[in-house]
């Protein structure tokens, strides 16, 4: 609620708070491929759709350790 407005042309704008959880996403993705691909040795192509899995269930606390680790 509150993520999107959707305009009178149908088109869909991202509200501030929907920036702010699509470049929280976003950053998940790129840090979780990274830790898949440096750490575990894992297929780039591999990594980056475990990581579109694992970015929308990762506690924050578990994401915050494996920032560290970079």
């Amino acid at each position: 609620e509150g993520a999107i407005d959707v305009l009178d042309n149908g088109n869909i704008v991202l509200l501030e708070t929907g920036l702010e959880a699509a470049e929280t996403v976003l950053e998940k993705h790129e840090i979780l491929t990274e830790v898949l691909v440096k750490y575990l040795q894992l297929d780039p192509t591999i990594a980056m759709n475990d990581a579109c899995r694992i970015e929308h269930v990762i506690s924050d606390e578990t994401f915050d350790a494996l920032k560290k680790l970079l």
